[in-house]
């Protein structure tokens, strides 16, 4: 019986030994089973690893090293003369943020005005040798201390100054609807600048942050003031805008407008379904928009 035990552990080890690793073509080129990361190309010359954070976090979280604590973020150099080729990995936290990044940042431009466009694909892998390893992580407390502060992040979109952003930060609903977000890559994009030109006539701006994947269609816009967020939901409250009228107030400061969640007016079922539709959706803009195109470097 012991023997027995022993032989069922084997192959419960074993198995999920087969789980972890990832698959590999006959090229040498692998893809993880939970992929995480992206390979973007088309990245200007000057590009900096905080340029990177700053236009790749509109899409989720981007993971922390937990030796370093700064983000997952690799910019590829040439091994002989150390200049930068344009290309890198950005790795999320979570895995829908790679289908946001492939579906809404391929094939737009990098910054505002520049001729080229990034690729955004789902990253691949090269094995190094002939077999996969697992890399060794750090020290369990720094793991901790990146997890808590990616959990700080994920909580209200990363934003981490001490202004009471409950009166500087007005929260518009109705901007849009997910079939508009997703079927053009620069919607976004645009939604944002018009908001922020929109906002700017009530007072300064910090940030506007478009949630793409809440299904109220959510835009925060947080001021530097507090009587321009009143002066901006007071206007913006049942405006009409693009079809839909509008609902604006201040934030409550409880609220994660970065996640999808039920509507008012739907079942635990419905909200499903519109759910499944809609990562459905997803893989099918995704699909198509990357191919079998690459990804590149060691992770």
């Amino acid at each position: 019986m012991a023997s027995s035990a022993i032989e069922k552990e084997k192959d419960r080890r074993a198995k999920r030994a087969a789980d972890a690793a990832p698959n590999v073509d006959e090229n040498g080129w692998f893809s993880l089973k939970t992929n995480t990361s992206v390979y973007v190309d088309g990245l200007p010359d000057d590009a900096t690893a905080d340029e990177v954070k700053e236009v790749f976090q509109k899409c989720g979280v981007i993971k922390l090293d937990p030796d370093t604590s700064l983000p997952k973020i690799k910019l590829y150099a040439d091994k002989a003369t150390g200049a930068f080729k344009g290309d890198g990995l950005v790795t999320y936290l979570k895995e829908p943020s790679v289908a946001l990044a492939t579906t809404i940042l391929d094939g737009t431009p990098f910054r505002v005005g520049m001729g080229t466009n990034m690729s955004v694909t789902a990253a691949k892998f090269q094995m190094k040798g002939d077999a996969y390893v697992k890399k060794q992580r750090g020290s369990k407390k720094a793991k901790r201390a990146a997890i808590a502060k990616q959990e700080s992040a994920l909580g209200w979109g990363g934003f981490d100054d001490t202004k009471d952003r409950k009166k500087t930060t007005a929260i518009l609903k109705r901007m849009f609807t997910l079939d508009e977000m997703f079927s053009d890559p620069k919607f976004r994009e645009e939604l944002q600048e018009d908001v922020e030109a929109e906002a700017a006539k009530f007072g300064a701006v910090e940030t506007v942050k478009v949630f793409t994947t809440n299904p109220d269609g959510a835009v925060s816009v947080r001021f530097k003031d507090p009587a321009a967020a009143e002066a901006c939901v007071k206007a913006m409250r049942g405006r009409w805008f693009g079809g839909s009228r509008l609902e604006a107030a201040l934030w409550d400061g409880v609220t994660n407008y970065a996640t999808a969640g039920m509507r008012a007016d739907e079942s635990e079922a419905e909200m499903q379904a519109r759910l499944d539709r809609f990562g459905a959706s997803l893989e099918e803009e995704g699909g198509g928009g990357g191919g079998g195109g690459g990804g590149g470097g060691d992770e």
